[in-house]
């Protein structure tokens, strides 16, 4: 779910933070459930590449895309955007 939900939000040029739906109604079962901790582990550690490839890959995109100021103005807030959902995510 999380690779899909990556997937269709990039076709939109955006990145979406995939939160699965664990419905944890007791909390002290929830940390002796392995699975679970291992869920939500995966998901992090899913969230934690996701994260790093937009930072860095959004870096290098300027230079090789800006052809004007206002190509360049667009793409910064484009950016803003995106880390402002992600900030609002998290």
């Amino acid at each position: 779910m999380a690779y899909l939900t990556e997937e269709s939000a990039q076709m939109k040029g955006k990145t979406q933070l995939y939160i699965p739906e664990e419905h944890i109604s007791d909390i002290d079962a929830a940390t002796k459930d392995k699975d679970l901790i291992q869920r939500l582990e995966s998901t992090v550690i899913y969230w934690t590449r996701q994260i790093k490839e937009v930072v860095s890959s959004q870096d290098t995109q300027t230079s090789q895309e800006s052809t004007s100021p206002l190509d360049e103005i667009e793409h910064w807030r484009n950016r803003t955007i995106n880390l402002k959902a992600l900030t609002t995510r998290l």
